[in-house]
């Protein structure tokens, strides 16, 4: 047939006109030019005038109008390939064009080709049978287009174009209205083709595969052998309103199911080509959307580590209308795998993107084998995984909802507005397992429940978000996650993961609860760095039916759960204090999970505990900073309980409680059972209405109970029960508790007898520091005004194994306060000194004895009405309270007079008198430095203690009284304070002060003054001595310190030592002395030495006498005698002879010669003498030696007085060495002296001269010459 050109209007027309009888309307020529097929058979011959006519002369066939617009010049002009094969009956044209089996149709290299064939009932009438070739059409031009076909039996996969329907090459083609894969009546033809559609290479961008809107323009690409559709290393193409695996029932408008065996569409890529990048599936509306269904593997499979940027957009994945049956693919929904990159994958709002009904998964991201890994996938916008259109109907895909593995990175599951449903799906709604997925994100996704308040379950059946087998950095955030069969969300086996503001078990309205049947979020089995909420977008749990948060596994570590609401909803006001608890505790550590942290979470009205930690492999884990059983409710506190308690610790270890707020959770609230090293520190812990504040049950060990409120529990503010040892209690606030404060089950004070408690009891059963109300107890407990502090802790071991605190200097021991009333409960701790020049520190220490002082930091503060307190031994057993009630003494009772009975007595002038008063303690507070003061006597009276200077006194309570002495002293002589008759009135007060009211009382004593002399004896001079007929004189002096004239008698005696009757000469100044009051008069007393008196007497010792001199008062007052002494020596004077004077020898020089003398003592008794020599020329003593008994010493000796003895005589030899200085024939005198030993001074008379002539010298005469100069 020939070309012609026609206007498109004519041809609308025509069509709408002549669609349900002919397949092509004869038309007017015009340019561009329209080739029309006449013929169905494949002829190949070439002709320049094929295809020019327009009448079915059959002269044109497919092939050759292919030909022709091939060679079409100029190649821009569109050129048209239509079809006209009228007959007498157009139904009947039934048979395809088959091509040829010895070679496919020509490739369409020229551009701008339109293949146009009619379609009937929207189901085409032109049939392309590829006859086994590799392809059916191949676009290898741009701008052509494809309509109305039905393209089958591309078998051959080995060829060039791989077994495709149509193989597109190049930019801009469109395919549209075309059946690949099957017949027009939808059958599966004998031949089937192995692709669909492949797009491949750099050129074959933009191409347009489906398109236009609603089904009348859709492709039906269903029952090819292999894929769908398939995008290879080309760009930017749409794949849009097809029907992928599923067929038209014949000319009706019913769906069935008509798979291609492999994938619905594949969008992959090779490396060594260009990039397969920013391909589009689906469209912004569902007329666009892909209907993708029944396929042998997944709907969408996307791959390739040059596949970038893939979008799937709205498209019905599995699923169609919600009337449809079930069209799933047999497999995944979307598969992403193998270094796909950036593939984004969700709907628009009106136009979800709805994945249901998959046997496998609805999205399923992963790696193969040793392959590169799909990186930075999201799933966002409106998307429905799991439901039907409506997003709130469960048609689960048969695996799960989203699963995430191998190694695939960086996928994000990113909704907002409950847009992103993930529900309904027979297993998890999300997976993400696999030691090397990383950085995988979900948030804002609804999981497992319909949108609004009282909204129902649409559960996924295997969990609401599976993490495990070691993925990596996931983050879980933002999300609804409830309904769900099972948790929430369960991490088994992962490295870092967050989830914060999640809400799990809630409605979207967040006011009432879908809960899911198990636990809200399960970490078990391994998972390491698990992050539960945070301080700006915590998680909300309520209502799940089991723990809100579990966390178990021996290998689970770093797990902290932060700043949660569980066990509440919100009240509608944005305030979530409404109980709904979770079927279980609210958090639960157990099953050997390590390092765990839950701080700063609000825990209300969960069956369970607030939180429980349990099992023997349990450990370090820190609770802090949680509010357990209470919201806060303006300014007032509502109480949400937990059934089984605060905070629950069973059989764990290394577990620490800080700063914890729990209050009105039933039953205890903190309870530790069977623990070891467990420390509660800082917790607050108030209204507990059948329990303690804390409970410590045994066996426990090392559990340390520190600083602490435990206030206005119904029982103990801390119960110890069982063999539990090593708990120590201490620096807690106890108050109000209605039991007691500090409970050792079954234990007993020891009191100075009996037997003692067995040391398997509580903390083996330690007694609190010794306290005795009555003091009987010499080692009770005391304290004073000040706060200082004096006790005992029991430390006999052998005989109290229990109560002993043992070793004793190792002990602690803590002084509280009572918080208001005296309850015996410990609130406020006090700081003490131990002692002056110590700072504060919070315990005083028992020496090895027991024994413990100091005093407590009161400051300003006066004494508490209790003094509490409790001892702790180095092992951290720490005793229950022991109290002592504090009374102060009254001030009435405090000082009384004793002797005398009145405060009254008389004195003299200068006598001193005593007065004693009592002073008596009636409280239990000892009074430490009392200030004894005196005051008001008169001038010149000396009082002891002073007037004015404070004295100090301790007073201990229950002592006996204690007796205070004033001692007063009364001027002398002429005083006017002394005068007869005068009385004085001295106060005395008792006062003390410290950290108490303060307390005085005062006492007057008064003295009247008798008329009487009072005379004072003394000696000025009392002792000398003097030489053999020489005087010594003493000097005493007697003064009247009394207020009348005296007259005393004197009288002298002095005698030697041996009372032998020998007077000594004595002399008195006077015999008598008249003295006034205040005045003194002198006597003295003048002693002769007899001549001949010795020195020493027999025994050797110094010779003294005694002068005594006796003063009698004559009479009315003659009972007044005064005798004073003085004492008389002997001085030595050293006196000798020695004799031998004038010895003349001859010698040589340098010879020693001896020469010998006597030496008599004359003196008055033992002298001691020293031997000294002088030499005119130069001769030496060398020595000076004893001849007989007396010994020589240094050239000193001592000789006797008695001449009948042998040592009064020295017989020395002076072995003298003869000077070389002189000549012969000359004399050297050598003079030989005594000197005193004691004084060096020479001694007279006692020089004797010794003389040497020499008679050989080593010296020459001199012989003078006179100088000769020549």
């Amino acid at each position: 047939m020939s070309e012609r050109r026609h206007s498109w209007y004519l041809l609308a027309a025509l069509a709408l006109l002549l669609a349900s009888f002919v397949m092509i309307p004869r038309v007017v020529r015009a340019a561009p030019p329209i080739f029309l097929v006449d013929r169905l058979d494949d002829t190949v011959e070439p002709s320049d005038t094929a295809c020019n006519s327009d009448a079915a002369d059959g002269d044109c066939s497919l092939r050759q109008a292919i030909e022709r617009a091939n060679n079409w010049v100029p190649e821009t002009d569109i050129k048209e390939i239509r079809f006209t094969l009228f007959t007498d009956n157009p139904a009947s044209i039934t048979n395809p064009i088959t091509v040829r089996n010895d070679g496919p149709l020509p490739v369409i290299k020229a551009s701008n080709v339109r293949i146009i064939a009619a379609t009937s009932f929207g189901l085409p009438q032109i049939e392309i049978n590829a006859n086994s070739n590799d392809s059916g059409l191949v676009l290898e031009g741009n701008n052509n287009e494809v309509t109305g076909l039905s393209i089958y039996g591309a078998s051959n996969l080995g060829g060039p174009f791989r077994g495709s329907g149509v193989y597109i090459m190049g930019a801009n083609n469109k395919i549209h209205q075309t059946f690949l894969g099957i017949t027009p009546d939808g059958s599966l033809p004998a031949i089937r083709n192995g692709y669909g559609v492949i797009i491949a290479g750099p050129k074959a961008t933009n191409n347009e595969i489906g398109g236009g809107s609603g089904e009348a323009v859709a492709n039906y690409i269903s029952g090819n052998s292999v894929n769908g559709v398939v995008i290879t290393n080309a760009s930017h193409n749409y794949i849009q309103n097809n029907f992928i695996g599923i067929k038209r029932v014949g000319q009706t408008t019913t769906l069935a199911l008509e798979k291609n065996d492999w994938y619905g569409i594949q969008v992959l890529s090779d490396t060594s080509q260009t990039p397969t990048e920013g391909n589009i599936i689906g469209g912004p509306t569902s007329d666009l959307a892909n209907i993708i269904g029944g396929n042998g593997k997944a709907g969408i499979y996307i791959s390739g580590s040059s596949t970038l940027t893939t979008t799937i957009q709205t498209n019905f994945i599995g699923i169609y209308r919600d009337t449809d049956p079930d069209f799933g693919n047999l497999q995944d929904g979307i598969r992403i795998e193998n270094g796909a990159s950036g593939t984004v994958i969700g709907g628009a709002t009106s136009n979800p993107l709805v994945i249901s009904d998959n046997g496998g998964y609805g999205i399923y991201i992963r790696t193969s084998s040793s392959t590169t890994p799909p990186v930075n996938t999201t799933i966002n916008g409106v998307t429905y995984i799991g439901t039907t259109r409506s997003g709130i109907v469960a048609r689960g895909n048969g695996a799960g909802g989203v699963r995430i593995e191998l190694a695939a990175r960086n996928s994000n599951i990113s909704g907002a507005n409950n847009n992103l449903r993930i529900s309904g799906n027979n297993g998890p709604g999300v997976w993400i397992t696999g030691a090397n997925v990383i950085g995988s994100q979900v948030s804002g996704a609804l999981i497992g429940v319909n949108v609004g308040a009282g909204a129902s379950a649409v559960a996924n059946t295997g969990g609401g978000v599976l993490v495990d087998s070691g993925a990596q950095h996931t983050t879980i955030t933002g999300s609804t996650i409830s309904g769900n069969t099972d948790f929430g969300v369960r991490l088994s086996a992962t490295k870092t993961v967050t989830l914060t503001g999640n809400f799990i078990g809630l409605d979207t309205a967040r006011t009432g609860t879908v809960p899911n049947t198990g636990p809200g979020i399960d970490v078990q089995d391994g998972s390491s760095s698990t992050l539960i909420g945070s301080a700006d977008s915590k998680n909300y749990l309520a209502g799940n039916g089991g723990a809100a948060i579990q966390v178990a596994g021996a290998s689970t570590t770093g797990t902290t759960v932060s700043n949660n609401i569980i066990g509440l909803a919100n009240n509608g006001s944005g305030v979530y204090n409404v109980i709904a608890g979770n079927t279980g505790d609210g958090v639960l550590v157990q099953g050997g999970a390590r390092t765990t942290t839950v701080n700063n979470n609000l825990i209300g009205s969960n069956t369970g505990a607030g939180v429980k930690v349990e099992g023997s492999d349990t450990m370090t884990v820190t609770l802090s900073a949680n509010n357990i059983g209470w919201v806060q409710d303006g300014n007032n506190s509502l109480e949400r309980p937990n059934t089984v308690g605060g905070i629950v610790i069973n059989q764990a270890r290394y577990i620490t409680a800080t700063g914890n707020v729990l209050a009105y959770n039933a039953s205890s609230g903190i309870t530790a059972t069977g623990v070891q090293t467990v420390t509660l520190q800082s917790n607050g812990v108030y209204y507990h209405s059948s329990g303690s504040g804390i409970e410590i049950n045994g066996p426990s060990s090392n559990v340390q109970v520190l600083n602490n409120t435990l206030q206005s529990n119904s029982s103990y503010g801390v119960r110890v029960v069982g063999d539990s040892q090593r708990i120590r209690i201490q620096s807690n606030r106890i108050s109000k508790n209605t039991t007691g404060g500090v409970k050792l089950e079954g234990t007993t004070r020891y009191i100075d007898s009996g037997s003692d408690d067995s040391t398997s009891l509580p903390n083996h059963g330690i007694d609190p520091p010794i306290v005795d109300s009555t003091f009987a107890n010499p080692l009770s407990l005391r304290i004073d005004q000040y706060g200082n502090f004096n006790g005992w802790v029991y430390t006999d071991t052998a005989t109290l194994p229990a109560s002993a605190c043992s070793p004793a200097n190792t002990c602690e021991i803590q002084f509280f306060q009572p918080n208001t009333d005296p309850d015996g409960q410990g609130y406020t701790a006090y700081t003490v000194f131990p002692d002056s020049g110590s700072p504060a520190a919070t315990f005083a220490h028992p020496d090895q004895y027991g024994h413990f002082t100091g005093r407590l930091n009161l400051g300003t503060v006066s004494l508490p009405k209790q003094l509490i307190f409790a001892v702790t031994d180095a092992n951290g057993n720490t005793s229950e309270f022991g109290v002592l009630n504090l009374d102060v003494p009254s001030s009435l009772n405090l000082l009384s007079y004793m002797e005398p009975s009145n405060g009254q007595k008389h004195a003299t002038p200068g006598e001193t008198i005593t007065y004693t008063l009592r002073l008596e303690n009636n409280g239990t507070v000892d009074l430490s430095n009392a200030h004894f003061v005196t005051g008001g006597s008169l001038p010149h009276w000396t009082i002891n203690p002073p007037n004015g200077r404070s004295n100090l006194i301790d007073l201990p309570a229950g002592s006996p009284p204690k007796t205070l002495t004033v001692t007063m002293t009364l001027p002398t002589g002429s005083d006017e304070y002394v005068r007869a008759e005068v009385a004085d009135h001295t106060s005395v007060g008792v006062s003390a002060s410290g950290n108490i009211s303060p307390l005085s009382q005062s006492r007057i004593l008064t003295t009247t003054v008798d008329a009487m002399p009072v005379v004072l004896e003394s000696t000025l001079v009392g002792s000398g001595h003097a030489a053999p007929g020489d005087k010594v004189t003493h000097t005493h002096e007697f003064r009247n310190n009394g207020n009348v004239t005296v007259t005393l008698t004197l009288e002298r005696r002095t005698i030697d030592p041996a009372d032998s009757g020998v007077i000594w000469d004595t002399v008195l100044s006077a015999n008598s002395l008249v003295i006034p009051p205040g005045e003194t008069k002198t006597v003295t007393a003048t002693i002769t030495v007899p001549p001949g008196a010795q020195a020493y007497n027999a025994q050797g010792q110094v010779f003294q006498v005694t002068t005594r001199v006796t003063a009698t008062a004559q009479a009315p007052f003659n009972s007044i005698v005064k005798v004073v002494s003085g004492i008389t020596g002997v001085d030595l004077v050293p006196s000798a002879q020695v004799t031998g004077n004038g010895q003349y020898q001859k010698a040589a020089a340098f010879a020693e010669i001896p020469f010998y003398h006597n030496i008599y003592n004359y003196s008055n008794g033992r002298a001691h003498f020293c031997l000294n020599y002088k030499a005119n020329s130069g001769s030496t003593v060398v020595s000076f030696t004893s001849q007989n008994s007396v010994s020589i010493s240094g050239n000193c000796f001592y000789l006797d007085a008695d001449s009948n003895s042998p040592t009064s005589l020295l017989r020395v030899k002076a072995l003298v060495k003869v000077t070389g200085k002189l000549l012969p024939t000359y004399v050297d005198d050598i003079h030989i002296y005594l000197t005193d030993a004691n004084t060096g001074a020479e001694i007279p008379n006692t020089s004797v001269t010794d003389r040497v002539e020499i008679t050989v010298s080593p010296m020459l005469p001199a012989i003078w010459l006179p100088a000769v100069n020549r």
